[in-house]
Order: C-alpha cells, then sequence, then structure tokens
C-alpha cells in the first residue's frame, strides 16, 4: 500500500517500476500493464492505483461484469464472445496504469480491493481452465490497452501443493503461464517485466525450480527468436 506493508511484502516492487517509468520515461512509456499473477490478490497495487474508493452499487455492478466475464470464458462459443466484449469494454485506455489480478478467490486477502480487472478464481481451479482464462483476459487487454510495457508478478504459489495456495495448477502449467505471457506480449511486440511473486512451500529446492520456471520460459522464447543457423537452401 502507499503508507504500510502488507502480507509478506515491504515494499512494492511493481508500483514503484511503474511510477518510475511514468514519471522519468514518459516519452517512451505512456501506459503501464500490470498483470499480477500471484494467487493472492494484487491488493497493495490495485488500492495505489485506484482513482478511489467504489460506491457499493458500483462494487456490486463491477463483481457482476467480472463473473459475467469468468463464466463466460469458461462456457460456450456464445457466452465466450460475450466475456470478449465485456473484456474489451474493461479496459480503459485513458488510464496510465491498468491493473490486472488473477488469484484465488477465497485466499488471503480476506477483504478484496478493487483492481481495474479482478479475475477470483474458484478453489482448486486446474491448468486448463486457469490457461483459458489467462489467454483470453491478456490478448484482450493487449489488444486493448495497447499498454508500452506489461509488469508481471510471476507467484508460484498458484501451484497445486503451495503451503498457502488455494488453486491446483501443475508444475507444467506453471511453465506454460510463463511462456503464455512472454509469448503473448512478444507477438503484441509489446516488452514485458518478469517478476519473482510468492510461493510457500518446505521443499526449498522444489520452491526454487518453480521460481525458475519463469526463467526457463524466458530463454525458450528468446531461443525461439534466433536466426537458424542451418545452411537451408
Amino acid at each position: 500500500f502507499r503508507d504500510f506493508g502488507s502480507g509478506f511484502c515491504i515494499f512494492n516492487d511493481l508500483a514503484i517500476t511503474a511510477r518510475h517509468l511514468l514519471r522519468h520515461h514518459g516519452t517512451r512509456v505512456s501506459k503501464v500493464l500490470i498483470l499480477d499473477l500471484d494467487v493472492h490478490q494484487g491488493d497493495g497495487t490495485a488500492a495505489i492505483f485506484s482513482p478511489g474508493a467504489l460506491t457499493e452499487e458500483e462494487g456490486r455492478a463491477k463483481r457482476a461484469r467480472e463473473e459475467a466475464i469468468l463464466g463466460g470464458i469458461l462456457a460456450g462459443a456464445e457466452a465466450a464472445e460475450a466475456a470478449a466484449k465485456l473484456l474489451e469494454m474493461t479496459f480503459d485506455t485513458t488510464k496510465p496504469v491498468f491493473t490486472v489480478s488473477m488469484h484465488a478467490e477465497s485466499n488471503f486477502p480476506s477483504r478484496k480491493q478493487h483492481s481495474d480487472l479482478d479475475m477470483g478464481l474458484r478453489t482448486n481451479t486446474g491448468d486448463e481452465d486457469y490457461l483459458s482464462i489467462l489467454s483470453k483476459v491478456l490478448t484482450k487487454g493487449l489488444a486493448t490497452y495497447q499498454p508500452s510495457i506489461v509488469l508481471y508478478d510471476a507467484g508460484v504459489d498458484i501451484h497445486a501443493d503451495d503451503s498457502l495456495g488455494h488453486l491446483s495448477v501443475s508444475d507444467r502449467g506453471i511453465f506454460r503461464r510463463d511462456s503464455a505471457v512472454l509469448d503473448t506480449c512478444l507477438a503484441f511486440g509489446v516488452p514485458c517485466a518478469g517478476y519473482v511473486g510468492g510461493g510457500y512451500a518446505a521443499d526449498l529446492d522444489q520452491l526454487a525450480m518453480r521460481h525458475c520456471l519463469l526463467f526457463e520460459a524466458a530463454n525458450q522464447v528468446y531461443q525461439e527468436q534466433q536466426p537458424t543457423t542451418l545452411n537451408i537452401k
């Protein structure tokens, strides 16, 4: 938050980076998309960049719209099309910072803040539903909001075995998530800065491996962009 830490976070590196880029590199950076994929809502970031508290009626309308988006993405083609239209309306292109939080709705904090877009996932959401939601949200966000840069919180506490997570994403699912974020940003020509986020496990080797998946994904994306050395005629 602006004046205090919360959870295990003393400083908000995402907010500091966004403010710095906008203030000191404004000729190159005019809009920042913060994509927070930690299992806990990005409540501090949401509060820092919120223009003000929503009324109770506005809060209800926002939650109803977000629930319709989530439900539509996971339903049939017709519902998914309606969800895409709602997503497009949600991404306010006039905001210098747009915050997206995709988290376990049942997890900390109990009192959620209002990100610009909150995707509160059901407990035990697994790989396929998680990746489907992320793909739709990120693709529509990049196409509509057209940010100068994406700041990506790659929390691994979405893992099924995480001590403080309520989701059921596998190691492979985390790698696919990180790859999808980087690949999609690359496809839209938008730079992406990845941040190591939350992750809680007694087996520190396993935890370290999960955090390393972001770097493995980045290396794979980089290698795929290199010209071939084969002499193909």
